[in-house]
């Protein structure tokens, strides 16, 4: 999954008189906030965040360098979700917000902005102010100046909807490694779902299905999972694992799935037989990745 978010800012006067429009400008994804998406969806950090410093963005940075200011005053919101299907870019779902920062709350000129989950705390970006040259700017916002924002923010699959990807598993056993070989599909249920966390896995989400199917809770959860989201980073493998006779006989699937909608499916080419005296841990490798709105729409 990639993720990302994309700003603009526009000045104004409490008659409503608009002073500046800046343009749109791309923002740094933090390793903090990737962290925080096995927790909250992108649309849910809900505080903007102004600021004064001016280093260069870095992934490892956890907010801003001189923070200013905070607002979670939404005066607009809007969502959106493609199927990607016949376009040049996969299947993605987008939130679109505009914040306000009323006439006089701007102390001093702004020079860098971020998102977070509280006032000043738990940041998913941090970028600098641009002009439309793309150059760093400070914007001096004046007394008699409020500042709206435009916030949206991403989350994209690698796959378009019903696109597969082929693969496959290596099962070692007592006797001798067993191959069997599967084909991968991105469904369409983490579009429509409002509580999608793109980083989420928990018991119920994941399941071995006795036949290929796409259906909600069918099939046979964990018994544990290895930090499912409470812990760890976002490049960190999660184990689910299922014991001694938990499984008995013939399993040919999985699906991936959370709150009422099944995100991708995986069938076997062959099923993997199960039996009273077998267990089974599974690896769900989380891949994550950086992007910038250019690498969606164009």
């Amino acid at each position: 999954i990639r993720t990302g978010c994309v700003f603009q800012l526009q000045k104004f006067k409490a008659d409503g008189t608009v002073t500046y429009t800046g343009p749109e400008f791309s923002n740094l994804v933090l390793d903090t906030g990737l962290d925080s998406l096995i927790s909250y969806a992108p649309h849910a950090f809900g505080f903007c965040n102004l600021g004064s410093g001016t280093t260069t963005e870095d992934k490892t940075q956890t907010g801003l360098d001189n923070w200013l200011v905070s607002t979670n005053n939404v005066i607009a919101t809007e969502t959106y979700y493609s199927s990607g299907v016949g376009y040049d870019y996969p299947a993605w779902r987008s939130w679109r917000k505009v914040y306000e920062f009323e006439p006089g709350t701007i102390p001093q000129a702004v020079s860098e902005i971020g998102m977070s989950y509280g006032s000043n705390t738990q940041y998913f970006n941090r970028h600098l102010i641009k002009d439309v040259l793309g150059s760093d700017i400070k914007l001096n916002v004046l007394p008699d100046e409020g500042l709206r924002v435009w916030v949206q923010t991403f989350v994209f699959a690698e796959v378009d909807i019903n696109e597969t990807r082929e693969g496959s598993f290596v099962f070692e056993s007592i006797d001798e490694p067993v191959t069997i070989n599967y084909t991968w599909t991105q469904l369409g249920g983490w579009l429509t779902s409002a509580d999608f966390v793109p980083g989420r896995v928990v018991n119920n989400d994941v399941r071995i299905m006795e036949t290929p199917s796409s259906s909600y809770n069918a099939g046979i959860a964990p018994t544990s999972i290895d930090a499912p989201y409470t812990s760890g980073n976002f490049y960190r493998d999660v184990e689910a694992y299922w014991s001694a006779g938990t499984l008995i006989g013939p399993y040919w699937g999985m699906v991936i799935q959370h709150t009422n909608a099944t995100y991708s499916r995986i069938d076997f080419d062959k099923p993997i037989e199960m039996t009273e005296e077998i267990a089974l841990l599974l690896t769900i490798r989380r891949s994550w990745a950086r992007s910038t709105q250019e690498e969606i729409w164009v």
